[in-house]
């Protein structure tokens, strides 16, 4: 029983640690950048609202492609800067781009910062 005890109280937080650390997935990245367009969106239709559309516009469509590239950790921060390929569907047709950003993870996942 001490056995178990000693080896279950020396891997429990091994394993947690395991799971905590890291760079964002490419998953994760997508989805922060989806949330960040979801957010541009949302107000770009109370827009179209107030001045009398009542389908309001949407700005930034859905995410056709996402490639993760690399990720170096932030310096003092709980980020990492990563770079990616994106091909996404906007009000002003498709945009192809290359881009980095600074993605945290935070209580709810990852963001863009």
């Amino acid at each position: 029983m001490k056995r178990t005890g000693l080896i279950l109280g020396t891997l429990l937080p091994l394993l947690m640690l395991a799971g905590c650390g890291g760079e964002p997935s490419e998953a994760q990245m997508r989805d922060a950048v989806q949330g960040q367009f979801d957010q541009v969106n949302s107000a770009a239709a109370e827009v179209g609202r107030l001045i009398g559309r009542r389908e309001g516009f949407k700005a930034m469509g859905e995410i056709r492609s996402f490639k993760k590239h690399q990720c170096k950790a932030k310096p003092d921060s709980n980020g990492y800067v990563c770079s990616f390929s994106i091909i996404a569907d906007t009000l002003m047709g498709e945009i192809q781009q290359t881009g980095e950003k600074t993605f945290l993870k935070t209580d709810k996942g990852w963001v863009v910062q």
